[in-house]
């Protein structure tokens, strides 16, 4: 059959927007025997499928476009130094086994993912280049993720408040979007929305929360409170997931929006949009404090939540704390290369404090078959392990030289405007959230961390900068 390039962009379009609308979908229950982790991830199959439409395409003499940002070139240089780290502990990769689980499996499995992740980052940034208005197309498709995710929570708030028809709805939904193979899948005390826990879904909350922001300062006068009432609805999701990442990531990135925008020499923003924005986050506050607090299933509050970041009372913050502080322990003793990519879980038992031997924690120093994997619980601490100090430093330079880049992008654009470049500052926004997830989450398969930077590249390119800058200098709009 042959397609027409028209047909193949429509295509790639639909498969692009497929992608981002299933990003906070990260516990499928599909393939998992032959994926492994990368199967629970609903942005994985568009993205194969588009790397197999752009790999033909490619085959067929269609030219593959590199970033010229800095960035891309230290990325090369991450994916190098894994290879060098592999390789200088190579002896002891083949011979470490714990779990029924070997070093040479780990760090395949791993290294094939970065591969993926990369190439995706690649991949986004090709699409992105050829589409029209490509930033506000990609917000509308985040809009339209969060819009599915939150159908989805209105279910599970009735269930929160012990509405047992929810309870039903959600098992029965739950077969189709979540791996039940451990059991029960009803979720107590915790919003998790469409992800697999409360802690994933605040990930892609800080993902996604600015770009949903950003449609208050760019909507008609007509259509703001609509916004607001989505803004709003966001932030009580996020506070009903009880998640002290999210908690923490929200009040910084809330905190830079509105810093950013009520301090700025541009004239274009209402400030009354602003206060209205703010007014959503107390009404949130006050309607879970005061519409949850009698629910069985809510056995937390706001307060509760906030106090429990400081405690080391609280067994969870001893098992994330003590494993972050194993894997820099690890890496002070293999400071250049680290121990290899994926090999935390084989050397983390000799290295883990006495005051943070939880049973969570016993239950993965255990090396026996079946038990569950060791997380690291930070991608920074992992890294460090893995990689040594000096893959830190690549990876923090990746996205701190791109940081950098896209705040001088995003103040020309606004000078050059007149205006404020609102998705430009959502995008920075975007990035510090997942910079500040790092803290929180060790894994690399998260695709907000690479579609965002795919992303990034699009709006360094001198020519969207142009174009974006004529947009705001033209209209105002939303989509």
């Amino acid at each position: 059959m042959h397609f027409s390039l028209n047909q193949i962009n429509k295509i790639v379009r639909f498969l692009f927007a497929l992608a981002i609308i299933l990003l906070p979908f990260n516990a499928l229950p599909y393939f998992r025997n032959i994926l492994r982790e990368i199967a629970y991830e609903g942005t994985f199959y568009p993205l194969f499928t588009l790397m197999v439409i752009f790999g033909i395409m490619f085959l067929q003499g269609e030219k593959i476009m590199l970033p010229k940002h800095i960035s891309f070139k230290i990325l090369i240089l991450f994916l190098f130094w894994i290879l060098l780290s592999s390789s200088v502990n190579f002896f002891s990769i083949a011979s470490v086994e714990t779990k029924g689980r070997t070093g040479v499996e780990k760090f395949l499995l791993q290294f094939m993912l970065v591969i993926f992740v990369i190439i995706t980052s690649l991949l986004i940034y090709n699409i992105t280049v050829r589409l029209q208005e490509p930033l506000y197309n990609f917000r509308r498709f985040i809009m339209i993720s969060f819009l599915i995710a939150g159908a989805y929570s209105l279910v599970e708030i009735a269930f929160l408040t012990g509405q047992n028809w929810a309870g039903n709805i959600l098992q029965a939904i739950d077969l189709i979007i979540r791996d039940t193979s451990q059991g029960a899948t009803l979720y107590f005390g915790r919003l998790r929305s469409v992800s697999g826990e409360a802690s994933w879904f605040a990930l892609y909350c800080s993902f996604a929360l600015p770009w949903i922001f950003s449609y208050i300062f760019t909507a008609r006068r007509y259509n703001i409170w609509l916004f607001l009432l989505i803004s709003f609805y966001l932030l009580l999701l996020i506070i009903l997931s009880l998640s002290r990442a999210a908690y923490v990531i929200t009040i910084v990135q809330l905190f830079l929006f509105i810093f950013a925008l009520f301090f700025s020499r541009q004239k274009s923003i209402q400030k009354g949009r602003i206060y209205a924005l703010l007014l959503s986050l107390v009404v949130a506050i006050f309607i879970v404090t005061i519409g949850f607090k009698d629910s069985i299933f809510f056995r937390q509050t706001i307060l509760d939540v906030l106090f429990s970041l400081i405690s080391l009372e609280n067994l969870s913050n001893v098992a994330r704390i003590g494993s972050q502080i194993t894997g820099f322990s690890i890496a002070l003793d293999y400071p250049i290369f680290g121990v290899g990519l994926g090999q935390y879980g084989f050397y983390m038992a000799d290295y883990v404090p006495d005051w943070a031997k939880t049973d969570e924690m016993l239950a993965w120093i255990d090396p026996s078959v079946g038990t569950p994997w060791a997380p690291v619980h930070g991608i920074y601490s992992r890294i460090s392990c893995e990689l040594g100090f000096v893959g830190l430093v690549i990876w923090l330079a990746i996205w701190l030289t791109v940081l950098y880049s896209c705040y001088k992008r995003y103040r020309l654009n606004s000078r050059l405007a007149g205006s404020h470049d609102i998705l430009g500052l959502s995008l920075l926004i975007s990035i510090i959230g997942m910079l500040l997830s790092g803290f929180n989450i060790d894994s690399f398969r998260f695709f907000g961390y690479w579609i965002t930077l795919g992303v990034a590249w699009l709006y360094l390119s001198s020519s969207t900068s142009n174009k974006i800058a004529s947009s705001y200098e033209l209209k105002h709009r939303h989509s």
